[in-house]
């Protein structure tokens, strides 16, 4: 939902006053903020970050101190932050997130041999790539694109597995 929040631009009627030889003119004009669009992205990130790094800690189930998991938290939004000028740190570390909880889900179908679990592991591994793939974008935009649809097939997988499971 932060993701999709950014998408809608929000707008704002500015008076400007300029001085044209000796008259003032005086016009209104329309602006666009872009501060919902850098809070959903960063919110997005954030949580996104978040979300994997608590997915992870479930699967693997060590025991570890809170501290370091609220190091690894704050680690973790400090990154979102500073994506925003460079995304590549965001997905790099999506991509290595992801890339362990794809581990787990591999080892886990191992054991089980499960539909589900193959099909967990597959559309993490999927999107595991999509995260490879946008770090691609800075050298060619098209990337972008290939990069949402192979997420997109990744989050159908994962739907999938969630209708296995119902």
């Amino acid at each position: 939902l932060a993701r999709l929040s950014t998408y809608f631009p929000v707008y704002y009627s500015d008076l400007v006053v300029r001085k044209v030889g000796p008259f003032l003119v005086k016009t209104q004009v329309m602006k666009s903020s872009s501060l919902i669009l850098l809070s959903g992205f960063f919110f997005y990130k954030a949580l996104m970050l978040i979300g994997l790094y608590v997915l992870f800690r479930i699967l693997d189930k060590k025991e570890i101190p809170l501290a370091y998991d609220i190091i690894i938290a704050y680690a973790l939004i400090v990154i979102a932050f500073f994506s925003r000028s460079f995304a590549e740190f965001f997905h790099f570390t999506a991509l290595i997130l992801l890339g362990f909880i794809s581990w787990r889900y591999l080892l886990l179908y191992k054991e089980n041999h499960k539909v589900v679990t193959k099909l967990l592991f597959l559309g993490f591994f999927i999107i595991t790539l999509s995260q490879g793939v946008f770090i691609l974008t800075g050298f060619d935009r098209i990337f972008f694109v290939f990069a949402d649809v192979i997420q997109l097939l990744g989050y159908i997988v994962l739907l999938t597995s969630l209708v296995h499971i119902i």
